[in-house]
């Protein structure tokens, strides 16, 4: 079954051209990163993820990049159940537990678009030494990485505030969820590019994102602002990793009231044009 993301280029609404849509339509949502708590160790190479060798490279999906895609949105994915529809948690959060101080980041990487022999000139094509045939696996490169911090005692990254009855919530980063019929169980959705400590947040070409926008600017140009840009890749992937060791990752969350039963966390991309 071809990707998903392979039809983004289909026409939609009476035919509409794709064309015409460029400049207000994006794609639905994205799995990219099946658990968060998943991460693989250093040194890494892109094969462990193209053939699944290790095991927690099975969390990572390569997404097909939709033909005129410009950018994406990088969305954290927390499935929660509560104990009543009345529960609200105040804030979600990662707690990340190191031997390393090294932050844990989840790679965003994109695949450099294969083309005909005659076409090429890479490391490989060009005879330079040891250069590894890219025509199997691509050459890959890293496009941006959400950042968490990490400590040997544990530290508690805010991912997304569950509710809008919070003195510390920013009105983008509140999280709007869709709940079953019983209200008990939600998913919520939250863009990674608010970030509210320096250290933690969505790293791009121009640093990592703030909220509101102070400081470091988050985004190479106002044309980019909300979304990351591709620089034209044509496969995305994204895995987490902090080097040799493995980290502890566990999501949770603080309640405003009632109590939380259990959450999940994967994450997710939008492609836009």
């Amino acid at each position: 079954m071809p990707d998903p993301a392979a039809t983004f280029t289909n026409t939609y609404a009476q035919n509409t051209a794709r064309f015409a849509q460029r400049t207000g339509w994006g794609s639905p949502l994205y799995l990219i990163h099946k658990d968060i708590t998943k991460t693989l160790e250093s040194p890494n190479s892109i094969n462990e993820i193209i053939d699944g060798s290790e095991t927690e490279a099975q969390y990572s999906v390569i997404l097909d990049v939709p033909a005129g895609a410009r950018g994406f949105i990088p969305f954290i994915v927390l499935n929660a159940v509560v104990s009543a529809s009345t529960a609200s948690p105040s804030e979600f959060k990662v707690t990340v537990t190191n031997s390393s101080a090294n932050p844990l980041r989840y790679y965003f990487a994109g695949r450099v678009p294969a083309v005909p022999s005659d076409y090429t000139y890479n490391p490989y094509s060009s005879g330079m030494t040891n250069a590894v045939d890219p025509s199997t696996y691509g050459y890959w490169h890293n496009v941006g990485a959400w950042r968490l911090v990490t400590s040997a005692g544990g530290n508690d990254n805010f991912v997304a505030y569950g509710s809008a009855d919070n003195a510390a919530a920013t009105p983008a980063a509140y999280s709007l969820p869709v709940a079953n019929s019983a209200g008990t169980t939600r998913t919520y959705i939250a863009s990674l590019l608010n970030a509210r400590v320096v250290n933690f947040g969505f790293e791009n070409l121009a640093g990592i994102t703030t909220y509101p926008q102070q400081g470091t600017l988050a985004f190479p140009s106002n044309d980019t602002a909300g979304y990351i840009p591709l620089c034209g890749v044509d496969k995305l992937t994204c895995y987490a990793s902090t080097g040799a060791s493995a980290p502890t990752v566990v999501v949770g969350a603080n309640m405003g009231s009632g109590t939380l039963t259990s959450v999940n966390a994967g994450l997710a991309v939008r492609f836009v044009s």
